[in-house]
């Protein structure tokens, strides 16, 4: 990478994928942000981990900051931005509470679909490296037994099937319910928590179409599916152009 140019966010993610622009809901979530705030940034694909051990991180004016939400704190203060400023305290306690929900119980139905229900098969769709590899008997022993032991220790991957589809209903049926007829998730203006509500649906809309998440966004809660591609319309017009072919 050449020289930096100031004032530019460089955002350190993962490579591109075949089924999106990023594999990962975190990283997808802060791509989004960046651009529904407007803020000029250039997108680095790499396995290099960030100080935290994982990615996004963002490297600004010289100044590295890890962690999505810590990142986009720091984006608001940075920037004055004033995306949240018309909700009530309110409203933000709920937003917040649809995020949490999401980032820390919903996107491990997404790894126990994986685990479960045909992932070994998908997963070179879903990837960046090459397929050759990920169909290797000795990745996807590995990949397996990984999967496995952070679900275990995290709790979905004790549960039962019939259990996991009860938690997916109840998560997504709060968040079509709280979205009812909504542009955006808290009404008709974009706030940051859109970026993270897109990014997971996203994920479950175009990486696991197996799965019983995307079934529900095209049927009981089909305002998420719609929901979904507006976003998509919107803030990722270059869709297809991001997406490894």
């Amino acid at each position: 990478m050449g020289e930096k140019t100031s004032g530019m966010v460089y955002l350190h993610q993962f490579p591109r994928c075949t089924k999106g622009p990023n594999i990962s809901p975190f990283c997808l979530k802060m791509e989004t942000f960046l651009r529904m705030a407007k803020i000029d940034y250039e997108a680095i694909g790499s396995l290099t981990m960030g100080p935290k051990g994982k990615v996004p991180f963002i490297v600004l004016d010289g100044e590295t900051v890890a962690d999505s939400d810590f990142i986009i704190e720091f984006l608001i203060k940075r920037f004055n931005l004033t995306m949240n400023d018309h909700l009530d305290e309110r409203q933000k306690a709920v937003a917040h509470a649809m995020e949490q929900m999401l980032e820390e119980n919903t996107i491990w139905t997404l790894g126990y679909h994986m685990l479960n229900d045909r992932c070994l098969e998908d997963t070179p769709g879903l990837m960046f490296l090459n397929p050759g590899m990920l169909k290797s008997l000795a990745f996807k022993m590995y990949g397996s037994m990984r999967l496995s032991k952070n679900l275990h220790a995290q709790g979905m991957g004790r549960h039962s099937g019939d259990e996991v589809a009860t938690i997916v209903r109840k998560d997504l049926g709060s968040v079509s319910t709280l979205l009812g007829k909504n542009r955006y998730v808290m009404g008709d203006k974009v706030t940051t928590y859109d970026a993270a509500v897109f990014a997971l649906l996203a994920s479950f809309y175009y990486t696991a179409p197996l799965s019983l998440q995307y079934q529900l966004m095209n049927d009981e809660y089909s305002n998420l599916g719609d929901y979904v591609k507006r976003m998509r319309e919107e803030f990722y017009p270059d869709w297809d152009e991001l997406t490894l072919k």
